[in-house]
Formats: structure tokens, sequence, C-alpha cells
């Protein structure tokens, strides 16, 4: 009887994940297996398993957070090349948590194609959308030209 009870207890477990989506767990990581990812704007970071290349998130998109228990911790993947997850603080009180990707270079960058950039993820961007490996920043703050970039 115990047994039985033991099992349907499991069985039921099993089920719940499955209906509200729990995460799945890391089986044995191939690397072989894995799509090579394309097309990555914020550059590649591993999945949460550590074992494939992904895109990463852009900045000022939802991220994977998992120093706190948001529901569905896995949904929406690390955050590109020199960004950070973090969680937001402009929610109105009883709303969920949620997390979103930050450059860690918050200041405006002057590109050598005379256009201003607000952030280092900016241009990075850029240059991943262009596949230019020739764009660089040649100076901090706003280009003298006045023309400014938004990446999206």
């Amino acid at each position: 009887m115990k047994q039985m009870l033991a099992r349907t207890a499991l069985l039921l477990a099993a089920l719940t994940a499955v209906v509200f989506g729990a995460e799945k767990e890391c089986g044995p990581c191939i690397p072989e297996a894995c799509s090579p990812p394309t097309k990555c704007l914020a550059g590649m970071v591993k999945d949460r398993c550590g074992c494939c290349f992904v895109c990463g998130q852009l900045e000022g998109q939802l991220c994977d957070y998992e120093a706190a228990s948001l529901p569905q911790k896995y949904k929406h993947g690390h955050c590109g090349d020199n960004m950070e997850c973090r969680l937001r603080n402009d929610l109105p009180p009883g709303d969920p948590p949620e997390a979103l990707c930050f450059c860690l270079e918050e200041e405006p960058l002057c590109g050598n194609d005379g256009q201003t950039y607000g952030t280092s993820c900016q241009l990075n961007q850029a240059r991943n959308k262009r596949r230019d490996d020739g764009l660089h920043a040649v100076s901090r703050g706003p280009c003298e030209s006045g023309e400014y970039t938004y990446m999206s």
C-alpha cells in the first residue's frame, strides 16, 4: 500500500511538472548535438545547462535571474556580452518580479561611423547586425555630429 501511494505521489508530481511548465533537467552534454546559433546581435552565451551556445538576450530584454525565486526561472535566457541580468525595481507593488538585461557600461560612445551609441552594448549590437567587425568606439561621449543611434 505504501509503495502504491509513493508511486501515485511521484506520478502526480511528474504530471504537475508537465502541466505547470516546470524546468527540464539537464541531460548529458553532447556538443555535437548542439545547433549553432545564427544572427546573435548580443553575442553568444552558454545555455542554462552550460553545454550549447545560444544567442544572448539583448539590452532591455527579459532574462533569467537565477538568484531570485521567479516563476519560470529558465524561460528567457542569459544576457549577451557585457551585460548582466537585474531585477526590475520599477514595478507596481503586487506585480510579479521580473528581470531585464542591463549593459555594464552605460555611457554613450562615438562610433567610427560617426554615430553615437547609448551604450557599448548598443555599439556591439550594431556591429553584429551589420556584420562589421571594423565598427568600434573612437571616443567616450556623443559624437560631434549629434546623430544618435538607438538600438531596439
